[in-house]
């Protein structure tokens, strides 16, 4: 059998100063999760140096898989909770993530066409009762997104998404952060909907997204990241066809 790796933290740095870092493809994908399942996703990443780790990518490629773990306490402490819920939603993430998958949409050579690829975020997880502690495999398609990262990766600190209490905030961050060379990330509308993970009824009526989506997030991040965040609707005719986002740090707190 091949031998499983558990990458070490390559700092000595409080877990919410530590980075979460990611491929651009992976932070703009759909990700199908709950605000639950991302925290713990987002403390196991930030627990590893997935940065120029190559060893752990290679073994992870001739299948010895990547492992992470996360403790009830740190969790609790991350995110301010209390130790029963801390239990109860490391109990929960390790019987959901396993059915849990992240999507990428890409244009196909056929005209008008896309070809849809889907993958499992983790092959297997286990929760230890009494110790309270979560340990999730990813799978050799998720983990490279995750390790060995040398160039077109997106970087933000844990405790950026650790003030975030809507899941929409959080992604809506994944994906400026992989845009931040530029400061400008122009996206179709429906490149936005899929990876906000849109529901139908926001896909269909875009008032209902701006309300429940993209309104609250940019609020949110406003708010808790001190960024200087503005959007604009771009139309075609009638229809909404792309938005604008134009942001910065603020330059007495950068934080992305």
């Amino acid at each position: 059998m091949a031998k499983k790796h558990t990458p070490k933290a390559g700092t000595d740095l409080p877990i919410e100063q530590r980075h979460v870092n990611m491929s651009n493809a992976l932070a703009r994908a759909s990700h199908s999760l709950s605000l639950s399942e991302k925290r713990v996703i987002a403390c196991g990443i930030a627990n590893t140096n997935s940065v120029g780790a190559k060893d752990y990518n290679l073994a992870v490629l001739k299948g010895g898989g990547w492992i992470i773990k996360v403790t009830a306490d740190e969790y609790a402490k991350t995110f301010r909770l209390t130790m029963d819920t801390a239990y109860d939603e490391l109990q929960y993430v390790a019987k959901s993530l396993t059915k849990r998958d992240w999507e990428i949409v890409e244009p196909s050579k056929r005209k008008g066409k896309n070809i849809i690829s889907r993958y499992a975020w983790v092959s297997r997880s286990k929760y230890h009762e009494g110790e309270g502690w979560i340990e999730l495999e990813f799978t050799h398609y998720t983990a490279p997104h995750l390790l060995s990262l040398q160039n077109n990766f997106t970087s933000y600190k844990l405790e950026q998404g650790k003030a975030l209490r809507s899941l929409y905030s959080w992604r809506l961050l994944e994906c400026l952060a992989s845009w931040k060379s530029t400061g400008v990330w122009h996206v179709p509308i429906e490149q936005f909907q899929h990876a906000m993970d849109a529901t139908a009824s926001h896909r269909k009526d875009f008032g209902m997204l701006r309300r429940s989506v993209i309104e609250p997030a940019v609020k949110e991040l406003r708010l808790t990241q001190n960024m200087n965040l503005d959007y604009k609707v771009i139309k075609a005719g009638r229809k909404v066809a792309s938005l604008i986002f134009e942001f910065s740090p603020n330059p007495q707190q950068s934080l992305i």
